[in-house]
């Protein structure tokens, strides 16, 4: 069975977990490691960038899935529809439009856990400055 769009995001999504595991872990022991988040940093910013392309592509098609399907069910419809909300319902029960919906939502979620990342790897200094106050403090300096 060949992968879907959406099985292959959800992939790389795990993959983006497992990287954001290694990058946002804080190992007191390797302290001097910690310090440099730039590089870190830098990826996760090229990742949300490239995310965000994504989702204006996946945002797009969503839009014009949803204009054909309008179109079909304004002109080829056996049924007359009447009101906006009858549009809109057989609408987004269509399949595919659905699919290019789900994509769009799980790309946004995807955007989101990065900046979280983001967050982590800025308030990384913060923790750090911590952790040396209270070695300072339990040693009595």
């Amino acid at each position: 069975m060949s992968e879907t769009k959406l099985d292959k995001i959800y992939i790389k999504y795990r993959e983006l977990k497992e990287r954001a595991d290694t990058d946002c872990k804080f190992i007191r022991s390797e302290i001097e490691n910690s310090f440099d988040t730039t590089t870190k940093k830098i990826w996760w910013i090229n990742q949300k960038t490239e995310w965000q392309k994504v989702f204006r592509e996946f945002e797009r098609q969503r839009k014009e899935q949803y204009r054909t399907t309008y179109e079909f069910y304004y002109k080829d419809f056996p049924m007359k529809l009447n009101s906006k909300e009858e549009y809109q319902l057989y609408i987004e029960s269509d399949p595919q439009y659905i699919n290019i919906y789900t994509i769009c939502q799980v790309v946004k979620e995807i955007i989101s856990y990065i900046d979280s990342v983001l967050e982590v790897l800025n308030s990384r200094q913060w923790e750090i400055k911590y952790y040396l106050d209270y070695i300072k403090f339990s040693n009595g300096l």
